[in-house]
């Protein structure tokens, strides 16, 4: 499994925590894809 992978599955099993769709939009920020990251920490801030 790669880390992408790994990653989706933690988000998957773990519905409620943010945790783990922050750890993932930092993945997509160094992987060139800050469009998605912002997409996925814009709701995460919205719920603090």
């Amino acid at each position: 499994m790669n880390e992408e992978a790994a990653l989706l599955a933690a988000i998957l099993a773990n519905p409620d925590e943010d945790t783990f769709r922050l750890v993932f939009a930092n993945w997509l920020d160094k992987n060139g894809q800050g469009e998605w990251a912002e997409f996925i920490r814009l709701p995460c801030a919205r719920c603090r």
